[in-house]
């Protein structure tokens, strides 16, 4: 992980993405503005040497807050940041099996694989924020894929890190 700079900051939230372009970067070469593929923009400081440290088309994982600017609207503002390596197959069936035992969500072995095969490494996130839509790709309840929603919605933050855990594992 890069860290871009020697205070100690808390990194509260964790942010992925797919890195579109730059928006803006300040004279020093020190600070950065960007887009990602969502519409999202991050911002945040970089190492001056690092020219072009940002490639457009790679995944990278961002930790730090979101902000609102009265005029530039909302961001998010990162402290620290890192290439993100898709997720495994094993690692995203073995975390949504784990994190969706007796829940009842109708998500087993066959649909967790079958999810993989539809979203890949973002399969996990998918079914988090669009459980209607996982549920008709998927042929299960509705119902079932908005409590698989609230399941893994609780452990959103970490869930990255629990992914990659259960990849080594």
């Amino acid at each position: 992980m890069r860290r871009t700079d020697a205070r100690p900051r808390a990194a509260t939230d964790e942010l992925s993405g797919v890195y579109r372009g730059t928006r803006w970067t300040n004279a020093v070469g020190d600070f950065i503005i960007g887009l990602l593929e969502d519409g999202t923009v991050v911002k945040g400081p970089i190492s001056p040497d690092s020219n072009n440290c940002f490639v457009p088309g790679s995944t990278y994982r961002f930790f730090g807050s979101w902000t609102e600017h009265p005029k530039h609207g909302k961001s998010f503002a990162f402290v620290a940041f890192t290439l993100g390596l898709p997720h495994t197959r094993e690692a995203v069936v073995q975390y949504l099996l784990r994190e969706l035992r007796g829940t009842k969500s109708g998500i087993g072995h066959a649909k967790a694989h079958r999810l993989y095969d539809l979203y890949e490494s973002d399969a996990v996130r998918k079914l988090r924020e669009h459980p209607a839509e996982v549920a008709k790709a998927i042929d299960v309840d509705v119902e079932k894929c908005y409590t698989a929603a609230s399941v893994l919605q609780v452990n959103a933050k970490t869930e990255n890190a629990k992914i990659e855990l259960v990849g080594i594992l």
